[in-house]
C-alpha cells in the first residue's frame, strides 16, 4: 500500500509540474493559495486543522484556482497536495471531499457570476465563507464516526472511511472533523 501511495504521489506530482510549466499558471495557482489563506485568517484568525476553518480554506483554495487556473490544474494540484502530504487518512478525506466543493459541486455558486464581476475574489471568499457558516451545508464526521474527538483518534479503517465519503456524504456539503 505504501508503494501505491508513493506512486500515486509522484504521478499526481509530475502532473502538477507538467500543469504549471507556464510561469502565470504557476503563479495564479500561487495566488489562489496566499488569498485563500488570507481569508482564512480573517475569517477565522488561522489554521485550525480538521475545522470549519480548514474546510473554507480548501474550498477557496479550490474554487479560486478553478477560476484562475481551470478545473484541472485545481484537480491536479489538490490532490498532489493530498496525495504527497502526511495528513492521517480521515484528514486527507476531508480536504478531497471540501477540495470537490469549491472547484465542482458548488463553484457557480461561490462564483456567483451573475451577482459579481470576473475579479471579485473577495466576494466569492465571503460567498464560501456565508456557506461553511449554514449548518445546514455541514456533514460533521467526528464524534465517533470516523474519529473519536476525545482521543483524536480514527476509529475506522483508511478504506471504510474513503468508502463512507464517497458513498454516504452528499457531494454539495462540506466535511470538518473537530468542533
Amino acid at each position: 500500500m505504501v508503494k501505491d501511495t508513493w506512486l500515486q504521489c509522484k504521478v499526481y506530482y509530475g502532473m502538477f509540474l507538467t500543469s504549471v510549466t507556464n510561469p502565470w499558471v504557476a503563479f495564479r495557482v500561487w495566488q489562489s493559495g496566499k488569498r485563500a489563506n488570507s481569508r482564512e485568517f480573517h475569517y477565522y484568525g488561522g489554521n485550525y486543522t480538521d475545522t470549519k476553518s480548514d474546510a473554507y480554506r480548501h474550498i477557496t483554495w479550490n474554487m479560486l484556482m478553478r477560476r484562475y487556473t481551470g478545473i484541472t490544474v485545481a484537480f491536479v494540484t489538490s490532490a498532489a497536495n493530498e496525495f504527497c502530504g502526511n495528513n492521517r487518512c480521515c484528514s486527507k478525506q476531508m480536504d478531497f471531499h471540501n477540495n470537490y466543493v469549491g472547484r465542482q459541486s458548488k463553484y457557480w455558486t461561490f462564483r456567483d457570476i451573475t451577482g459579481t464581476n470576473p475579479w471579485a475574489w473577495k466576494k466569492w471568499s465571503a460567498n464560501v465563507y456565508d456557506y461553511v457558516q449554514n449548518s445546514s451545508n455541514e456533514y460533521f464526521v467526528g464524534g465517533n464516526i470516523w474519529v473519536d474527538n476525545s482521543s483524536d483518534s480514527e476509529i475506522l479503517e483508511c478504506t471504510q472511511i474513503k468508502t463512507y465519503r464517497k458513498n454516504i456524504i452528499p457531494k454539495y456539503k462540506y466535511i470538518y472533523i473537530k468542533p
